[in-house]
């Protein structure tokens, strides 16, 4: 949403030649990219099967997430 208000901000700002409303816009993008970049960095999860130790890596997820994760990842890949 960030990201697009700004878009328009600077829309606006190159149609009125306004140059502190582009400033502004840019910003604006700047600071909604870091905001989409920081929430996906904190959603992603990290799945890993390794066939020769017929093991699964599952990073950034509590113990008993990683247990049922490497359990349904390790059957989804034997099923396959």
């Amino acid at each position: 949403m960030l990201s697009a208000a700004s878009v328009g901000v600077i829309a606006a700002g190159v149609l009125r030649g306004a140059g502190a409303l582009v400033i502004v816009g840019v910003v604006g993008v700047i600071v909604g990219a870091l905001l989409r970049a920081r929430a996906g960095w904190r959603q992603w999860v990290g799945v890993r099967y390794r066939p020769q130790r017929d093991d699964v890596i599952v990073s950034r997820v509590s113990a008993r997430f990683d247990e049922d994760a490497r359990r349904l990842f390790t059957n989804a890949v034997r099923r396959a």
